[in-house]
């Protein structure tokens, strides 16, 4: 029964496509073609085409095929195998794709190339005639074109697999790219940038739509077969193309595959589509197409930078279990390098010269600048803000214009109870002590503040007056960063200067494989924890240059601690919304700075920005998880919003082929679905806080990729009695995006 439905289908589909074709249309509502997307089958005698889309371009085409002399086109290939949307049947053939061999008729054959969606009578994009199919090899049809040349089809046979021994492979060249004359070869390093050796596959150049002919040698004596391939033995090799005079490699693509291989050399030298390499394996399917319509083809990476933006979490006695993590940060950290260009580390608080216990010596940003440099092909070069309790912040000003006087007195000074001040005092140095008095530093964290004397600090931390919540404020920020408890005293009576954790020391650092020159900072309005942004010149390729900063926004801390800044803006000072005033401050006023100090060029500004936005797709809606809530979350979306507008954000475009999807980088510690975090105990939403912006952007969108490093859930041993045997390597993951180079 199901073979004589599947019968009648076909004749009626026949008889309707002949009615169309009397009628000199073709509606794409009439096709009675089921969903899926299954091309002609090549069998015994008949013909084998693939359709190869080189033309840089996003219009997605379909192609139409007839013997030579025919009258009619009939129906296009693609269009005709399946009208699902999201495959290459329903949606077109789009650039640097390639469909796998189908059926056609041997003998001669006309093609022609037409706008996805079209039917065979419309206006053709590119028509070439006369092509010779015959019944043993495949044809390649690749549409080229591009610049000033017009849109051509290209009829290029496939050689016959491999014969003699299965690991050999048989290589073919291919100048896809209008205007330039190319020479292949192997280079002389294993990634970009590189050059091209003495080792050449060809030593006349290639022109557009040019393969290698017979009687080519190249500088290793290779042969050449009919089809412009050469057998070599399928060990792996990083190919090369060069343009002719010119021995910088455009693009690499490693070569490590046994059969025949084609690797086309795509692109627009002029245009938004990167020169790049198209290694397909001739006659393969891709694994990951379900429909088997589509070529393994695989396109080379981008001269791009690798860019890392990371938090180390080592930000004092508020950190979890920071004696179990530290050394191993730091060691990871500065072996970074040997794998990216450039990194933007936040949250590393101590430095050389600082009054520290002995161990949290070696957890310095100095002592990571040390052993990169140490690591082969790691980071050579390096920024840090150089600022200290004295440092004035760069844009003073608060929103209403004003510029906020100093503090003019000590934080615990007569006017704040001196029996409220003896007891908290005496509270930490008897049970969060090293030492259970005044000569120890803080022992169990912050959480032995809370635990074991929160009854005492309370009347500061929610005090009545200004007073006493600056002197709470000087209590916790010494405390947390391991001053002694007699130190401790020392300065909340004595130092009238604003206090701030670790000395008021910057926690960021920038690093870098490539010369940084011109290096300038930017101290932000912040309260509690300096913050600052650092700025360089990246060199790189001689004399070009990249303006590059790294920043990290000012904290938001909710009602935790007690805000004592300037930079309210009116807002509460109970429920957190003072932090969220002065973050969005800072930032506006960092986002102004940028603009006037890279006026006119191009910049990349890394950063952890302490806040979060909902991730939107194309369409502006929010994307959501599995659990069908929102990946990443809000959490003071307004200082992304200033990035957002003032700068483009930098992540890959996402496509149906190749989706996107951010991550957190800091996400909670409980969660239905999607990335958790076992330190982070205190919060639910899932927080994208580590992003890559761009100044005056160079390409469409120069993102190339982009995803989480530094994301293992077992990195490191803690043995926690809350978190575990082991545990990450910090409380927010690592965040990687590849740039195109300008």
């Amino acid at each position: 029964m199901y073979q004589l439905l599947r019968f009648a289908a076909l004749a009626l589909g026949l008889a309707s496509a002949s009615c169309q074709l009397l009628a000199g249309i073709e509606t794409r509502e009439a096709d009675p073609l089921a969903d899926g997307c299954i091309l002609p089958q090549p069998v015994a005698g008949s013909g084998k085409v693939r359709l190869a889309h080189l033309l840089p371009t996003k219009d997605r085409v379909d192609v139409c095929v007839r013997a030579t002399g025919s009258p009619a086109w009939g129906r296009p290939v693609l269009r005709a195998s399946g009208r699902d949307l999201n495959n290459i049947c329903g949606g077109g053939l789009s650039y640097e794709k390639v469909t796998t061999p189908f059926r056609v008729a041997p003998g001669k054959t006309d093609v022609k190339i037409i706008a996805a969606g079209s039917t065979c009578a419309a206006q053709a994009l590119a028509e070439k005639s006369g092509i010779e199919v015959g019944t043993d090899l495949v044809i390649t049809l690749a549409y080229m074109g591009g610049g000033d040349i017009a849109p051509t089809i290209f009829a290029l046979p496939e050689a016959p697999r491999p014969t003699d021994l299965q690991q050999n492979r048989k290589n073919r060249f291919v100048n896809a790219i209008p205007g330039m004359a190319l020479q292949f070869g192997v280079g002389t390093g294993d990634k970009l940038p590189t050059s091209i050796s003495a080792a050449k596959f060809n030593n006349r150049a290639l022109e557009f739509g040019q393969v290698p002919s017979k009687d080519e040698r190249g500088t290793l004596n290779f042969n050449f077969d009919d089809y412009g391939y050469l057998t070599i033995v399928g060990t792996e090799l990083s190919c090369v193309a060069a343009q002719r005079g010119n021995d910088r490699a455009l693009f690499l693509a490693k070569v490590g595959i046994v059969g025949n291989v084609t690797l086309f050399a795509i692109g627009d030298p002029a245009g938004q589509f990167p020169i790049r390499g198209l290694l397909c394996r001739d006659g393969e399917p891709d694994p990951s197409d379900q429909t088997g319509a589509t070529a393994n083809c695989t396109a080379s990476e981008l001269e791009s930078f690798s860019i890392d933006v990371f938090n180390a979490g080592l930000y004092g006695a508020y950190a979890a279990v920071e004696s179990a993590r530290a050394a191993e940060v730091i060691k990871q950290l500065a072996s970074r390098g040997a794998s990216t260009d450039l990194m933007c580390v936040s949250e590393l608080a101590r430095h050389e010269g600082m009054d520290l216990p002995d161990e949290q010596k070696e957890w310095t940003q100095e002592k990571l600048i040390a052993l990169a440099q140490e690591v082969p092909d790691g980071f050579r070069h390096f920024a840090q803000a150089k600022v200290n309790l004295d440092s004035m912040i760069t844009d003073p000003n608060d929103q209403q214009g004003n510029t906020p006087a100093p503090p003019g007195r000590m934080p615990c000074d007569a006017s704040v109870d001196p029996a409220l001040v003896e007891a908290a005092y005496s509270c930490l140095e008897t049970n969060c002590s090293t030492t259970g008095n005044a000569k120890g530093v803080t022992q169990g964290g912050t959480t032995c503040y809370g635990s074991k004397c929160a009854g005492v600090l309370a009347p500061l931390l929610y005090g009545d007056t200004p007073e006493k919540r600056q002197c709470y404020n000087c209590m916790l920020l010494n405390g947390l960063s391991y001053k002694s408890w007699e130190k401790n005293r020392e300065i909340c009576a004595t130092d009238s200067r604003r206090p701030y954790g670790f000395d008021g020391q910057t926690t960021s650092v920038l690093l870098s494989k490539l010369p940084l020159l011109e290096i300038d900072q930017y101290i932000l309005s912040s309260t509690v924890f300096r913050r600052t942004a650092v700025y360089a010149k990246l060199q790189y390729e001689g004399d070009k240059t990249l303006d590059v900063y790294c920043v990290h926004a000012p904290p938001v801390l909710g009602a935790q601690v007690a805000y004592t800044g300037p930079y309210a803006n009116g807002a509460s000072l109970d429920d957190g919304s003072a932090w969220f005033e002065e973050q969005i401050w800072g930032i506006r006023n960092f986002a102004n700075w940028v603009k006037t100090k890279s006026e006119g060029r191009p910049a990349l500004i890394l950063g952890d920005f302490s806040s979060s936005k909902e991730a939107v797709d194309a369409n502006q809606m929010v994307i959501v998880g599995p659990d069908n809530l929102p990946i990443v979350g809000n959490v003071n979306p307004q200082t992304i919003t200033i990035m957002q507008t003032e700068f483009t954000e930098a992540f890959p475009e996402s496509t149906p082929a190749q989706p996107y999807t951010p991550q957190c980088t800091r996400c909670p510690a409980d969660r239905t679905m999607g990335l958790t975090n076992p330190y982070n105990t205190g919060f639910l939403t899932p927080q994208w806080t580590l992003r890559v912006y761009i100044k005056d952007k160079w390409f469409e969108n120069p993102a190339v990729s982009a995803g989480l490093f530094f994301d293992r859930l077992d990195a490191v041993t803690i043995n926690h009695p809350t978190f575990g045997l082991v545990g990450p390597l910090s409380d927010t993951f690592g965040y990687n995006v590849r740039i195109r180079r300008p």
